[in-house]
């Protein structure tokens, strides 16, 4: 399972306006879906603010005890951002 959203989006949000923030965070979440999808993942929630993904599910993966730490999903979010 993988979490990640993102720090302080209040202050972001406050900083560029409420409609900026919207397309800064599509845009986000667009990439991040990609990301999950390029490792097999399923996402499983949008969380306002950041995605929850899950790895070997509802798709099983014979691998799947390491297939998410095996596809560096932090570092592969932080790069595709």
């Amino acid at each position: 399972m993988l979490f990640a959203d993102v720090v302080h989006s209040m202050d972001i949000a406050a900083k560029v306006g409420a409609e900026r923030l919207r397309e800064i965070m599509s845009e986000l979440l667009d990439r991040s879906t990609a990301v999950v999808k390029r490792y097999d993942g399923s996402l499983s929630q949008f969380t306002g603010d950041g995605i929850m993904a899950v790895f070997g599910a509802p798709v099983a993966l014979e691998d799947h005890a390491v297939h998410p730490s095996r596809s560096p999903s932090v570092y592969a979010l932080d790069r595709a951002l």
